[in-house]
């Protein structure tokens, strides 16, 4: 099996097609492997994700939160993430962008902005797509870091206080998450995009899409993001290695959607991701 794979992408070939063809084929041949794995197997975390002591670090951070009708639950996280915040960095700010949400998410968020002033909310009129909601909150950044998290409540935003030691280091972390909390069928489909997207640009990501990564915001100023769909946790990753920026990767905890309904998973989603993949991977 090994044999066959090196001799595929061997061809010496840079075309587009050939790229797709031969990252189709790792991921068949990646995907009889993963068979052989227990599908309910669960990673030892109990090192990787252990909690040091929270420290108040001397930064400022942009946290984008973007939110397609998480009504149920967008409350009770930028809640946790005020609580959290104060106690880790000096200075900070919540953006969240509502893209077009039809049930009542942005009128929550903006009762929540006439008594905490660091909320600040954004509204597309109509649905854009998780790209352009990324977007747009990475336009309005202003603090020395910007970090983006989703709203829906699978991320717990007390993991960044492992991460913001090593921004001493570097210019990003990007977490991982070592015990995803989604359907099955939501767990290949990520499985098999994060293999393809890793080969076609080369990535060496534990985790291209997890959506808990902080960079610095110098970034979202030098470097022109196209994608407004799917692709652009990928493009955030591609472009801030290409500029020359440094990384490293932590591992963060997952859990399970408690409200509202996923949208990545949907097959016009699926069909606009491989849309962009096959334009940008052309050009980028």
């Amino acid at each position: 099996m090994n044999t066959i794979i090196f001799l595929v992408i061997d061809t010496g070939s840079d075309s587009l097609l050939v790229k797709l063809l031969t990252a189709g084929i790792v991921v068949m041949l990646s995907f009889c492997l993963l068979l052989l794995l227990t599908l309910g197997r669960r990673e030892a975390t109990v090192n990787v994700l252990a909690k040091p002591r929270t420290i108040k670090h001397d930064i400022s951070l942009s946290l984008v939160l973007p939110a397609y009708n998480e009504s149920d639950i967008v409350q009770k996280t930028i809640a946790n993430c005020i609580w959290s915040l104060v106690r880790m960095v000096n200075d900070f700010e919540i953006l969240v962008v509502d893209d077009g949400s039809t049930d009542g998410t942005a009128g929550i968020v903006k009762t929540i902005t006439t008594y905490e002033s660091r909320v600040k909310l954004f509204c597309h009129q109509e649905n854009q797509g998780y790209g352009a909601a990324l977007s747009t909150g990475f336009a309005k950044a202003t603090k020395q870091y910007t970090m983006y998290m989703d709203s829906d409540g699978q991320f717990d935003i007390r993991d960044l206080n492992s991460m913001l030691p090593l921004l001493s280091s570097y210019d990003g972390v990007f977490g991982y998450r070592v015990d995803r909390q989604d359907a099955w069928i939501r767990k290949i489909n990520a499985w098999g995009w994060n293999v393809l997207v890793r080969f076609v640009f080369r990535l060496s990501i534990k985790d291209v899409d997890c959506a808990f990564k902080i960079l610095r915001t110098d970034y979202f100023r030098e470097v022109a993001l196209e994608s407004r769909g799917a692709l652009l946790s990928t493009e955030i990753v591609y472009k801030f290695i290409r500029a020359g920026y440094t990384y490293t990767q932590a591992a963060v905890h997952h859990f399970p959607r408690k409200a509202g309904k996923s949208a990545g998973a949907s097959k016009w989603a699926i069909v606009q991701a491989l849309g962009e993949l096959t334009h940008f991977a052309s050009i980028w």
